[in-house]
């Protein structure tokens, strides 16, 4: 597959492999922190998957089983004379790498093992499903920084746990254990064998219908934001485009004849 190429970047890790993106964040002398260099390419990467028409599903994971420590701090050491301007040009540029994900139609797993903290937690809740290993541990640590957590970062915990949650998580910055975190809905799954779940959940994905799958991500995702007024088109022409779809008609003749169809996404 290579519609398209893919932006090489130091500490991430790119596997293209039988329709499937897997985004490793590989820094673990770091514990996979974020730099800004990482946060620019993975905007680039998940443009450039969006519009991979044989690319079927993403997952993000860490290397050597931590997911990612959040942001480099690093990168904000400036003197102090650029510490406001770094720290909003640091905010634009992660929001944006966020965003990117999570308007992506194609279907997204955060295979969650060790630390997710932080900016690292953005990216996960911006996946459309979050697999944890039973020693993860979670949390944003936003009030112990004295940072405010992105607008689209606190809708989409919201969405996640609800709002009396949400403020605990914001408010408190202390962090979770997996369990804890399956419990309040932050993650869909603790797996023993979180990377074997996650892996099925994709093979799962992969057997449906990509046009359909990308119609209802938008459609929740519109309704989700509260945006069904200023994007009911967008909805309606998604839901146009897989009925009028090669896929449609292999999903009947696959159910008259009692066989599995097969999906290509056209």
């Amino acid at each position: 597959m290579s519609e398209l190429a893919l932006p090489d970047c130091e500490g991430l890790t790119l596997r293209l492999e039988e329709g499937v993106l897997t985004v490793v964040f590989d820094r673990p002398a770091k514990r996979n922190a974020i730099t800004l260099a990482m946060y620019r390419t993975l905007t680039a990467i998940f443009a450039a998957a969006a519009e991979m028409p044989k690319l079927r599903a993403i997952v993000l994971r860490g290397a050597d089983g931590c997911f990612s420590a959040g942001a480099d701090i690093g990168d904000l050491a400036e003197g102090e004379g650029r510490r406001l301007a770094m720290l909003k040009e640091h905010r634009r540029i992660s929001d944006t790498a966020v965003e990117a994900l999570a308007a992506c139609r194609k279907p997204s797993v955060a295979l969650i093992e060790g630390y997710c903290l932080g900016g690292a937690m953005a990216f996960a809740m911006a996946c459309d499903f979050r697999i944890a290993a039973p020693g993860a541990s979670l949390g944003i640590p936003a009030s112990h920084l004295g940072v405010v957590y992105s607008y689209g970062d606190c809708r989409r915990l919201q969405s996640l746990v609800g709002l009396p949650m949400a403020k605990r998580i914001l408010f408190l910055g202390d962090r979770m254990q997996a369990e804890e975190a399956l419990a309040c809905g932050l993650v869909d799954e603790v797996a023993a064998d979180a990377p074997a779940a996650a892996a099925a959940l994709v093979a799962a994905l992969l057997r449906r219908a990509p046009l359909s799958i990308a119609g209802m991500k938008l459609a929740l995702d519109v309704a989700a934001a509260g945006e069904g007024m200023l994007r009911a088109d967008a909805v309606t022409a998604a839901a146009h485009l897989a009925m009028a779809s090669r896929d449609m008609q292999e999903a009947t003749a696959a159910f008259l004849a009692k066989r599995p169809p097969h999906f290509t996404g056209s």
